[in-house]
């Protein structure tokens, strides 16, 4: 996954926040243009799971407005911290 340094991918919900009972794994994926989140999301869903994975994708911008990384409490799990 280190070939997508351009995205950035934060881990929420109650899987994150290390739950005994969790039924996916929550992930918000921050990306600057499709072509990217498609080549992450391409290699996301072939790694093997043993659980569902859920995945919101917004753009920088978007996650602004919506301050989704500070109301979900979400942990920045891989990429740049911060801006993309």
């Amino acid at each position: 996954m280190s070939a997508h340094a351009n995205v950035q991918v934060y881990g929420f919900g109650s899987f994150t926040r290390g739950e005994s009972k969790y039924r996916d794994i929550d992930i918000l994926v921050i990306y600057r243009n499709l072509e990217q989140l498609r080549a992450f999301l391409r290699d996301l869903y072939e790694l093997p799971s043993d659980l569902p994975v859920d995945v919101i994708s917004m753009t920088p911008e978007e996650e602004r407005h919506f301050d989704f990384i500070r109301s979900e409490g979400a942990r920045l799990v891989l990429g740049p911290a911060r801006e993309v």
